[in-house]
């Protein structure tokens, strides 16, 4: 069981504990971001997520709202909530934006997704197009592009017992081939 916490500004609390499911959301003005994370099927779902600006607050930087979610997986990982071999669910939604205005077309909301490793996973569904991707591969995305640290993998418990210098593979050493010598012409 992991206790509820809050990591800058983004929330995580645990609904069931047989098997743990997670649900996490942003408490940072201007950031809509939701979802679940369903480790009994190595899930990680994002419901909503968006920069959004309202009157009066601060507005994110351009691309803040995709270097939060790239922090908070990062974080996830780190505190092994999550594994890199999770599936990461979304669907496109151009219609989020409350009051059922259109934020942008889905052909350019499914381009932004696909640039950040996602692919079309379904048809679709209320307006919605399902697409996925790997946390492994939308974090080396988060690394390249936001500059996101990704904590290194956890290490193989299945060591040998057997000492370090018996169990590594070594490259073959290859030899020199002989270049045949010319005659000397007398």
């Amino acid at each position: 069981m992991v206790e509820d916490f809050t990591h800058k500004g983004i929330e995580t609390f645990e609904y069931d504990d047989d098997p743990p499911l997670y649900g996490f959301q942003s408490e940072i003005p201007n950031l809509v971001m939701a979802g679940d994370i369903r480790t009994a099927e190595k899930l990680f779902k994002l419901n909503f997520f968006l920069a959004n600006h309202r009157e009066g607050e601060k507005k994110l930087p351009k691309g803040g709202a995709r270097k939060k979610l790239c922090e908070y997986i990062a974080m996830l990982l780190k505190r092994k909530i999550i594994t890199d071999d999770y599936t990461f669910y979304l669907e496109a939604d151009p219609n989020y934006g409350g009051g059922g205005s259109r934020v942008r077309s889905m052909k350019g909301l499914t381009d932004m997704y696909k640039s950040m490793t996602f692919k079309i996973a379904g048809t679709e569904k209320f307006g919605n197009i399902p697409m996925t991707t790997t946390i492994k591969k939308f974090m080396e995305w988060c690394k390249k592009n936001e500059k996101t640290e990704v904590p290194p993998k956890p290490e193989d418990k299945s060591k040998s017992f057997l000492p370090k210098e018996l169990t590594e593979k070594k490259a073959p050493v290859q030899k020199k081939k002989k270049k045949p010598q010319k005659k000397k012409k007398k």
